[in-house]
């Protein structure tokens, strides 16, 4: 057997590692990840579900107790140890180094399926500068049980034109996940054309990646409040709100509530991807402002979420009027929401290419940066790994990942992809996500300890990080992110995975959980193969692989020294 900490740390602050140009394209891309679909289409449909207004009690608790304690633990590991999530993990907690390893493959998974809603938004952008909006009317060749609805035909039976557009011609859908049918060659254009755009978004590192954020993180607000003022305006707009906001507090004595709180917060700001620490780990390692940053991004986020919530239910509202019937029965999530309503709603706008055209460019703006976070940091894990080879063709490594997360995203855009699309959607970041989030606090809390760490975080930026932070991570964080976790698992048997009314098979929901399995089993099997590695009794090799492999605050190199105990020979470090 071998000892541990042969591998050699880099010091922070390596001549080779890229910086920020400046500290707003952080900020930007850090709120241009964070601030994606799920904002737009999950929130708002989660907060009507739960009681409306009186869902934003829960949720901005599980902000404070649990979103805002993990964002900035995140944040101040990829700081601190200026590198990626890999080496990161690794470096403060030899034992769990396979975090790391699960941020990436989730980061790998969920990029797979991302860029087909990029594809999707793509084709919808390109079809709204037509004369006739191809999602309008019944008389299309994909019309097939087609109505338009109104006030004066309530009895009328069928489906919307937009919804016929939506699965007849946009997906081309089959009767299920084990007849993938032919190939969707308009998906597989816009598919690559997405592609290509996170691809010229990214190629030169964060030196293109910073400038580009000033474009996709600020462009889906200032569309947001255009259509927000146009929202408010319309027919039936109040009634939409209403049904929003307006509190159900009998609500919050239901615990599920609470773990679609919680849940939604993790979601939302987009922790546990590695991300975020790898954003982090390309400023300065004194900078004085992350606990500012942290918090304000966390902020933007949450309060983007409720915004966008008032621009969705606005446009439902007018929906519902037209239709003569309740908000209830209109409103939707996920891609039914985007997809089929939203295109009906801005199709009865005067000028509807106008406005059709400005919501789908903000879906690509949304999409983009969420993307291209994602793809940056996985190529940045891929060059450090072998940094004098690989960062001379920095462009060339981003272009293979590219390419093969293309030809991966290929399956979910065939005539039966949208199945194995919500397949990926519904387990590679779903309770694998929120089982990484427990270890990451498990690390930070207690094998590496919270005290140590807020002192480490001083001794760097000078700043002072509060005993409640400590307290989360330690106790409150950590007691939500499990509960949320084990309440997965619970209600799961309950139903299954559909996709609408269709409900997988056996041996896709065995797929989905091996999906969802390869991170988890990243923790463990990283564990089992460092205490193989390790000399020693099986506690002296655990006791040894909790602790740092070096000294935070003065960045020293591993370096090894024998020291004897109990009669054995094994590798610390000093």
């Amino acid at each position: 057997m071998t000892t541990v900490g042969v591998e050699t740390v880099e010091p922070s602050g390596n001549d080779g590692r890229e910086r920020w140009s400046r500290k707003i394209e952080f900020l930007l891309a850090c709120i241009g990840f964070a601030v994606g679909y799920g904002n737009f289409w999950r929130f708002p449909y989660m907060c009507f579900k739960n009681g409306g207004g009186a869902f934003l009690i829960p949720y901005l608790l599980c902000l404070i107790l649990a979103g805002v304690p993990v964002f900035l633990m995140e944040m101040s590991i990829g700081q601190v140890m200026q590198t990626n999530a890999v080496k990161a993990w690794k470096h403060l907690c030899p034992l769990f180094g396979g975090i790391g390893y699960a941020n990436m493959v989730i980061s790998f998974m969920v990029s797979i399926y991302y860029n087909v809603i990029l594809a999707w938004s793509c084709y919808y952008f390109f079809n709204s500068f037509k004369a006739n909006l191809p999602w309008v009317g019944c008389d299309h060749p994909w019309n097939d049980d087609c109505f338009v609805y109104n006030k004066s035909n309530p009895n009328a039976t069928g489906v919307s034109s937009s919804r016929e557009f939506y699965v007849h011609n946009v997906l081309k859908i089959t009767d299920g996940i084990d007849n993938p049918g032919e190939m969707n060659w308009e998906m597989f254009g816009c598919l690559l054309l997405a592609w290509v755009l996170v691809y010229f978004c990214i190629w030169k590192g964060i030196r293109t990646t910073g400038k580009v954020v000033y474009v996709t993180a600020t462009a889906p607000y200032i569309i947001l409040i255009i259509l927000f003022f146009r929202g408010v305006t319309l027919d039936g707009a109040k009634d939409g709100i209403l049904y929003f906001v307006k509190p159900q507090f009998h609500r919050l004595t239901d615990f599920k509530v609470w773990v679609d709180a919680a849940s939604q917060i993790m979601y939302s700001l987009a922790i546990g991807l590695g991300v975020l620490l790898g954003f982090s780990s390309y400023n300065d390692k004194k900078n004085p402002t992350l606990y500012r940053d942290a918090i304000l991004i966390s902020i933007i986020n949450c309060s983007t979420s409720i915004f966008a919530g008032f621009v969705i239910f606005s446009v439902v509202g007018n929906m519902a009027a037209s239709q003569g019937k309740s908000v209830t029965e209109v409103a939707s999530q996920g891609p039914g929401l985007v997809f089929i309503a939203y295109p009906e709603a801005l199709s009865k706008l005067p000028i509807p290419q106008f406005w059709s055209v400005i919501f789908f460019l903000m879906l690509i703006t949304l999409g983009l940066d969420s993307q291209f976070g994602q793809v940056e940091v996985l190529c940045g894990v891929i060059i450090e790994k072998y940094p004098k080879k690989l960062r001379p063709y920095k462009e060339l490594v981003v272009l293979a990942v590219c390419f093969v997360l293309f030809l991966l995203g290929i399956a979910c855009v065939t005539q039966g992809g949208i199945y194995v699309f919500n397949l990926l959607d519904s387990f590679a970041a779903g309770v694998c996500l929120i089982f990484v989030v427990i270890f990451e606090l498990l690390v930070v809390g207690w094998a590496f300890g919270g005290r140590t760490w807020v002192d480490e975080i001083y001794s760097l930026t000078g700043t002072r990080i509060h005993t409640w932070w400590i307290i989360c991570w330690k106790y409150i964080s950590l007691f939500l992110v499990v509960g949320v976790f084990l309440f997965s698992l619970i209600k799961y048997p309950e139903k299954g995975i559909t996709y609408e009314k269709y409900r997988y098979p056996v041996w896709a929901e065995i797929l989905g959980w091996f999906i969802a399995g390869l991170p988890m089993l990243c923790i463990p099997a990283y564990a089992v193969w460092k205490i193989i590695h390790t000399e020693g009794t099986l506690i002296e090799r655990i006791k040894f692989l909790l602790k740092p492999e070096f000294s935070l605050t003065q960045m020293n190199p591993v370096k090894e020294k024998a020291v004897e105990l109990t009669g054995f020979h094994v590798a610390s470090r000093i």
